[in-house]
């Protein structure tokens, strides 16, 4: 699974991306989600939610039709998936995306027409705020980036 940050250069028309994209992801037979990036506190955040619908999907416990919805609830903490959707779905106007791939990373930001940035990806303390962590909790601990897992592992119980 590669995870990826990408800035959007082609038309800023949510429909049309998100067709595009499952027009690829169609094609390619392949797991592809988007996320906004602004609430992306690192690649293992995507890479643990993705772990965690796998898991749901094998117990039979998972919540969404599809793997890709699944994995946005996971990373969003959120077990509705318009509550999902809002808190970490891309925008019209978001120049900046995340992209969780299963292979041929290059091959779809190409496709796209997008460019890879993988420094939009990186933890931030607006990002976890953005997640809904305040600053008393980021203040009481050593890792203050650890809070996003255990938001999405209290949240999903």
């Amino acid at each position: 699974m590669h995870v990826m940050g990408a800035w959007t250069q082609e038309s800023k028309d949510l429909k049309e991306i998100l067709d595009k994209v499952e027009s690829f992801r169609k094609e390619e037979k392949m797991f592809l989600q988007l996320f906004d990036q602004s609430k992306v506190v690192g690649k293992e955040h995507l890479l643990w939610a993705h772990q965690k619908a796998e898991e749901t999907f094998e117990q039979g416990t998972n919540r969404a039709d599809d793997l890709e919805i699944e994995t946005l609830l996971w990373a969003s903490a959120e077990w509705q998936i318009k509550d999902a959707l809002e808190k970490m779905g891309i925008e019209d106007e978001g120049e900046k995306v995340a992209v969780l791939i299963e292979k041929e990373p290059e091959k779809f930001l190409d496709y796209m027409g997008w460019s890879r940035d993988d420094t939009i990806l990186e933890p931030a303390k607006e990002k976890l705020k953005a997640f809904g962590v305040t600053d008393k909790e980021i203040s009481s601990v050593d890792k203050p980036y650890d809070l996003v897992f255990e938001k999405m592992a209290t949240s999903i119980l």
